[in-house]
């Protein structure tokens, strides 16, 4: 310590004395040695973490034949103020296959393109990227799984879509494997035709522009467009055909317009419009006639009519649709509810539908629907706990297990004459259940995936639309799956996982065995996989159990659903709620 001795004494003038200010100053230098010593009484400067930047891909994965390409997009995400070019380069790239970036150095984002020629070695690799700016840099993985064009009758793409809730939301640009868009959650006609003539567009021409497309020159948007409710300016008591105000101020009605002719037209507007003339204007795949008929609520329901009446809407629907186009399939009315058998009310619902009528649709194969529309919804979302998609549950409330559900609907189709006509689950999932651990959301979802993918050729299920996408308009909507930063959440990266484990491959019905499930796929060139989970497993707080499972001989290679690839030692796999596939190559 600086020791000061002297006294402070004051001038005439009001000022201190020269001795007094070496008193002062000695004292400020003592104080300040004091401070700066060690220990809790010493003064730091605290500086900010210097900038900084991390790379994320979306999807993880992407599968591509030989002579093909795909993409990912790389964002870069800065922080503590980073505002610089990145420059991004790959490695581990395997020979027959080329990497590009657009663009080459980037400040927010960049599209990857792998593009593979035919000497490319089948199976999966993962490539590394990396982003440099100055002395920083950051890296991230993709899976690139190189396969052969897939055998017939192989699962298709358009198996996998999601239903949106804000077109402006493109998941497939978000890094969304999305296959087809499921129907917007506005339904058509109140929104459209605004008063009796009067139409607007604009809002489904959106979903139009950001589905992705087939037929010849790309004509056909892989899009479907749910009808019903009538608009309020059809009804004339809108008291009785109960009427409520929806999303947007539009109103909408449960019953039948007054005049059938109002639907005509309607309609006729529709497929003029949707005619496939321009890019912007494609042809839809699917109309689906109305939302939920069977569901009866005066307050949130969507039809109260009698069934004739409804099957008068569709089958005029199906007269003037494929009479304007060969593109587009009409779907019945969504079904939903219990279904754990045939004999249960939903089924029995849809079978008392097609008893006045609602198997025809004329223009269609054989004068017949072209699709039947349920959703695959396991119960009331405040069931708690909420059921796995294959366990399903049995207490009030509960719908049945998914499998059992498909099931039940194609029991009632094979007895009305329509044993091969497509099912299409257009709005499924967890929705708004309490279930909000992420690894048991990405395990419930792939499980709902996996599980009506196995019976996509037994049940003819060609279509599973999740519910729902889209955080710009409604952050927290039900079933959610994307990020705030719109980027796959957990169950989102599950989503494309699964979907890369199972477009283009062979399914077959998973079968369960006590709470072991496992599900058989193959693919071209000898692919075989199997993929497992187990349901007595849990998941929590970031840690799921496991046990160890006995796998088939021939496989070599694990994957978990976060893209995660594993060599296979011993013939057995950590296995639990979450499921892994094991395969072959």
């Amino acid at each position: 310590m600086l020791l000061c001795e002297g006294s402070t004494r004051m001038a005439p003038s009001g000022r201190l004395e020269a001795g007094s200010r070496t008193w002062l100053l000695c004292a400020f230098l003592s104080l300040s040695l004091m401070t700066a010593g060690c220990g809790a009484g010493s003064h730091t400067s605290i500086q900010p973490p210097p900038p900084s930047f991390a790379l994320s891909l979306a999807p993880g994965g992407v599968s591509v034949q030989p002579g093909g390409s795909g993409t990912a997009t790389v964002r870069i995400m800065p922080a503590n103020g980073f505002s610089s070019s990145v420059s991004l380069a790959a490695s581990g790239v395997p020979s027959g296959v080329s990497v590009s970036f657009n663009p080459a150095s980037a400040s927010s984002s960049s599209t990857l393109t792998l593009s593979v020629n035919s000497s490319a070695a089948l199976g999966t690799v993962s490539i590394m990227v990396t982003g440099t700016s100055g002395g920083l840099s950051a890296t991230a993985a993709i899976n690139l799984t190189v396969f052969l064009p897939p055998p017939p009758g192989a699962l298709p793409a358009s198996f996998f879509a999601l239903n949106n809730v804000d077109p402006t939301d493109d998941p497939v640009k978000d890094g969304m494997s999305s296959g087809a868009v499921g129907h917007p959650i506005r339904l058509a006609w109140p929104y459209i035709e605004t008063a009796r003539g009067v139409f607007d567009f604009s809002f489904y021409d959106q979903y139009a522009a950001i589905a992705p497309r087939e037929g010849p020159n790309g004509i056909v948007a892989i899009m479907d467009l749910t009808l019903g409710m009538t608009p309020g300016w059809a009804v004339a008591n809108q008291t009785t055909a109960l009427c409520r105000t929806l999303s947007g101020g539009v109103v909408g009605c449960q019953a039948a317009p007054d005049n059938i002719q109002d639907w005509k037209d309607f309609i006729l507007a529709l497929v003029q419009h949707y005619d496939g003339s321009t890019p912007s204007r494609p042809h839809l795949k699917y109309y689906e006639i109305w939302n939920e008929w069977n569901v009866n609520d005066s307050q949130n329901g969507f039809w109260i009519g009698p069934i004739p009446s409804l099957v008068a809407l569709q089958t005029t629907a199906c007269s003037i649709i494929h009479a304007a186009d060969a593109f587009s399939m009409v779907l019945t009315p969504s079904t939903v509810g219990p279904a754990m058998t045939a004999n249960d009310q939903a089924p029995m619902d849809l079978a008392n539908y097609f008893f006045y009528g609602g198997s025809n649709c004329p223009g269609g194969p054989n004068n017949m629907i072209d699709g039947v529309s349920f959703h695959g919804n396991l119960g009331l979302a405040n069931l708690n706990p909420y059921p796995l998609p294959g366990e399903g549950c049995t207490q009030q409330g509960c719908n049945g297990s998914i499998v059992q559900i498909t099931s039940s609907y194609r029991q009632i189709l094979q007895q009305n004459a329509l044993p091969t006509t497509p099912l299409l689950d257009t709005e499924g999932g967890f929705e708004s259940a309490n279930i909000t651990d992420i690894d048991q959301r990405a395990a419930w979802l792939a499980q709902f995936y996996i599980l009506q993918g196995s019976l996509n050729a037994s049940e003819q299920l060609d279509w599973v639309s999740w519910f729902t996408w889209g955080w710009a308009s409604s952050p927290g909507v039900a079933g959610q799956i994307e990020t705030e930063n719109h980027v796959p959440d957990h169950a989102g990266v599950a989503y494309n996982q699964v979907d890369n484990w199972l477009v283009g491959r062979l399914t077959s019905p998973c079968v369960g065995k006590g709470k072991l499930w496992t599900c058989d796929l193959t693919g071209s060139g000898n692919y075989e996989a199997e993929i497992l989970w187990d349901d007595s497993q849990t998941c929590s707080q970031g840690t799921c159990t496991t046990t160890a499972q006995s796998v088939p001989p021939w496989a070599v290679k694990m994957r978990d659903l976060a893209g995660n690839i594993a060599s296979i030692t011993g013939n057995k796999v950590p296995v639990g709620l979450k499921p892994v596939i094991v395969e072959n190559q």
